[in-house]
């Protein structure tokens, strides 16, 4: 295990942060006993309305969460359409691999239900014209507070039904701060995950070692792709976003690929 001090970015737009990483399993580099640093830009968060949704407990009245409106732009060569989750790509360029809708002109719902080994997950219909493709990035909205948490990154497989099944090239803590800054996580940097050939993959995130915000954001199409929108229960099985207390939205959590 080593400490990493990541200066991540993202294709969101705005002014840099330094977000503190500790890196775990196989980084890809030796270790001399030096700090690695990458550099990159990150996206500014402004309050734009309020909401309400589900808590850890069903028992309990929802939780009041404040939804934000990022500013900047995304990168229009690199994301996939609204409300698609491929996108076709020239070798050495990269594509976004997203299954939500959102701008940065829209509000975000930042979701409230969390506890600490809580996972959610995103996994992604794939055009066949990209393989084989890296996994090069991570882009996640992160917010409902301003304090900075601990998250558990992880690139894993996915079984025959679809579901994520297990990591691949280990998994990485990352320290974020929510709302004012959501970074690109540089996945080449913090894990050793093998190039994909075929099949699909799962970006999955966990809560470590806080409760509710700062957490994940949601779209608010009215919309959600359950077949590519997944939670892990209390019971460690992973089941479809919607039929977890009817979580709605799809996460903000897209994979950056780059076709081989």
């Amino acid at each position: 295990m080593r400490h990493v001090r990541l200066h991540l970015g993202s294709r969101w737009g705005a002014a840099g942060l330094a977000v503190i990483a500790l890196a775990c399993g196989d980084s890809g580099s030796d270790d001399d006993g030096d700090d690695d640093t990458t550099t990159a830009s990150s996206m500014t968060m402004t309050t734009a309305e309020t909401s309400t949704g589900p808590t850890s407990d069903p028992t309990v009245d929802p939780t009041t969460s404040t939804a934000t409106t990022p500013t900047g732009t995304t990168d229009p060569e690199s994301s996939s359409s609204a409300d698609e989750s491929s996108s076709t790509g020239t070798p050495g360029d990269t594509v976004t691999l997203q299954n939500d809708s959102f701008t940065p002109d829209m509000s975000l719902f930042w979701q409230t239900w969390p506890m600490p080994d809580d996972c959610w997950a995103s996994t992604y219909e794939i055009d066949e014209g990209l393989y084989p493709f890296d996994i090069v990035g991570v882009m996640v909205a992160i917010g409902g507070s301003p304090d900075t948490a601990t998250f558990e990154l992880g690139i894993w497989s996915v079984d025959g039904d679809g579901f994520p099944d297990a990591p691949m090239g280990g998994t990485a803590m990352v320290d974020i701060e929510g709302d004012v800054q959501n970074p690109d996580l540089d996945v080449e940097a913090l894990l050793d995950v093998p190039t994909i050939d075929s099949g699909s993959f799962a970006v999955v995130l966990c809560h470590v070692d806080h409760m509710g915000a700062p957490s994940i954001g949601t779209d608010l199409d009215g919309t959600v792709d359950a077949a590519h929108n997944f939670i892990r229960d209390d019971g460690g099985d992973w089941v479809p976003s919607p039929d977890f207390f009817n979580t709605e939205g799809d996460f903000i959590l897209r994979a950056i690929v780059r076709p081989l």
